[in-house]
């Protein structure tokens, strides 16, 4: 069971810089409505999701070996305030998203496999909303690129 409590683990970390990340875009961007509303959402879903992991691990953990990575530590160099700002946001919360979406996939596989109800429980409530978290990002990117990028 070590593989399955190296991702729960990876999984774990990437859940909470997601919800900082989260939290970060409401303050940010205040103005924007959809953001703050569904972000707030995102953050209160991964954040219970990091708890459900934590607990999680205590019954397949702890994860020996190297830790994997959860997933992508970027900042962007974009001046604040600015849509610009908001896209390059945006896309470094569509690519953790990415990254702990891949861990909810390879979790969903483990526990398909080993025909763990406790797993499979787990996958059904955290990749569906990882699909949703994906889906989000994806639209609100494809709504502000053009704008953002074309504006004078």
């Amino acid at each position: 069971m070590n593989g399955i409590a190296a991702v729960l683990d990876a999984l774990r970390r990437g859940e909470g810089r997601l919800t900082a990340e989260l939290q970060a875009m409401v303050r940010l961007h205040p103005e924007e409505h959809e953001v703050r509303h569904v972000a707030t959402e995102l953050a209160r879903w991964s954040a219970e999701h990091e708890g459900l992991l934590r607990e999680a691990l205590e019954e397949y953990g702890p994860a020996d070996g190297a830790p994997l990575p959860a997933g992508p530590d970027e900042t962007g160099s974009v001046p604040d305030g600015t849509r610009l700002r908001l896209l390059a946001d945006l896309r470094a919360l569509h690519l953790a998203v990415t990254g702990n979406r891949v861990y909810w996939l390879m979790l969903a596989q483990a526990a398909a496999a080993s025909r763990d109800a406790r797993l499979t429980e787990l996958t059904g409530r955290g990749l569906p909303r990882a699909e949703r978290e994906l889906r989000w990002t994806e639209t609100m990117i494809k709504n502000l690129a053009a704008q953002a990028l074309t504006a004078s």
